[in-house]
This record gives structure tokens, sequence and C-alpha cells, in this order.
């Protein structure tokens, strides 16, 4: 992000949700070489078989998983301008009147059609949220029912045991498949994202599929690191919180967590 953009994104921030809507295409993930020099595959596609109509694996874009991603800070944004640099179609909403954030649109996501929030949603097939956590609690949670839902929110303090703050999402989402992820980076570090590696959490394998798919679309390494419960290892005090950390690291901590 360009320093012009830095300042004008100071400049025009404003309270309330800023709700991402991404189109997501389906394209081959790509492949790994194994020891003896032959590609091999990473991950799989169930989550986006499952989620979409029809299965279009044999094309170059195939499926399109509509993503909305709520948030007003910096980090909506950043995750709509990786998913512009990326080719997909991108739609915004604000908590309000769209037209209140098309300057904002225009400027930090060029290209993206501002949404309401309700619309937003009800059209998505993952949901990111990324919003201050006290406003977790405004959102309607009947919205959300069968979405696959990405916590990249973050409780200060964390989350008093025995929930951690992705748990509390799930409790309240009741019928929504919560995924951890995004929350550990912070939005600096996101963009470009280069490969940097990314934990995710959750207790459907279909909807961390899904998720992992669009992380690696965007541009991140995802790392799962077990169920949801599991995503405190990637909330505020644990030892990946706002640190650059690489797969095996992730990996390592994970499985004594584990």
């Amino acid at each position: 992000m360009s320093a012009a953009a830095a300042e004008t994104d100071r400049k025009l921030r404003r309270d309330g949700s800023l709700d991402t809507f991404l189109t997501v295409g389906r394209r081959p993930r790509p492949s790994r070489a194994s020891g003896d020099g032959v590609p091999v595959r990473h991950g799989n596609n169930r989550g986006l078989v499952r989620l979409c109509l029809d299965d279009t694996s044999t094309s170059e874009v195939g499926c399109a998983v509509k993503i909305a991603v709520l948030g007003a800070g910096h980090v909506g944004p950043v995750i709509a301008r990786l998913a512009l640099a990326a080719g997909y179609p991108v739609a915004i909403a604000g908590s309000g009147d769209p037209s209140r954030i098309e300057m904002i649109i225009e400027f930090l996501a060029p290209g993206a059609k501002p949404l309401t929030a309700s619309d937003a949603v009800a059209d998505a097939g993952l949901v990111v949220l990324a919003i201050p956590w006290h406003r977790f609690g405004t959102l309607e949670p009947g919205m959300f029912a069968g979405k696959v839902v990405v916590d990249a929110m973050n409780h200060w303090p964390p989350a008093s045991a025995p929930l951690g703050t992705s748990e509390e999402v799930a409790r309240r989402l009741a019928g929504a498949r919560v995924v951890k992820s995004l929350n550990h980076v912070a939005y600096q570090d996101m963009e470009p994202a280069n490969g940097r590696a990314v934990g995710l959490a959750g207790d459907d394998p279909a909807a961390v599929d899904l998720v992992a798919s669009f992380l690696e679309r965007i541009g991140f390494d995802p790392v799962p690191v077990g169920p949801l419960a599991a995503g405190r290892l990637l909330e505020p005090g644990s030892p990946l919180f706002g640190v650059a950390a690489a797969r095996p690291e992730i990996e390592k901590l994970a499985k004594e967590q584990s």
C-alpha cells in the first residue's frame, strides 16, 4: 500500500462495519514437488465441491464462491485488495447505506461494488469477520446459518477460558461453520502476502478446505492447526500472534498443543 493510500486510509476510516464481498473463482491449486521431484498436490477441493452448485473443476476459473468480508478497519480493505489483485470481482458493503462508503471503495478498492451487509452475507458462500470484537454482538446471528465463517477477530484482552474467541463465535452463530484464521497477522504484513504461512482451525473439514483454498488463492500458505479449540494458538498472547512464523514452526506448535 502506497504512502498516499495509507494516508487516505487513515483519513477515510469511519466507525461501523465495512463488509466486503468477494467472488472467488476456482482454479487448480498449486502443487509442490516431492523429494523425488514429482509434483504432489497438497490439500483438496472438498469444500469447493460441496459449496458450489456444480463441479466445474476442469475449467480454468470454474466454480465461483462468493465471499463477504465484514470489517471497517484495516484488515477488510486489505483482503479486498488482495482478492482484486488475484483477479476476483469484489463488492463492499457498509453497515448502512452503501453510498456512504463509495469514496472509500473508489480509492482503496477500485473496481469493487458497494452492497448492503445483508445482501453481501445472503449471497456469500464464505464470510470473513474482520470487525472489532465489541461489535460482533450487534450482528444478526440468523443470517450466518449454513455459511462458512472465517473468524479474523481478536478480543482485547483475550477471551476468558474455557472458550476462545472462535468458540464464542461458533456458539453465538449456531448453524455456521466457523474457521479461525488471519487474526494473528497484522494488516501491515498481509499485503503482499508473499506466501506467508497462516494458521487456520476448524471443526468442519470441508469448511477448512474452502478457507485454505481461498487463503492460498490470495497468496498465503495455509497451515491447519487442528479443531476450532486449537484456534487459541492464534490469539493474542500466543507464541504465533503477530509473529512471521514459517510452516514448520506453526506445525510444531500445533502438535505440541494437541
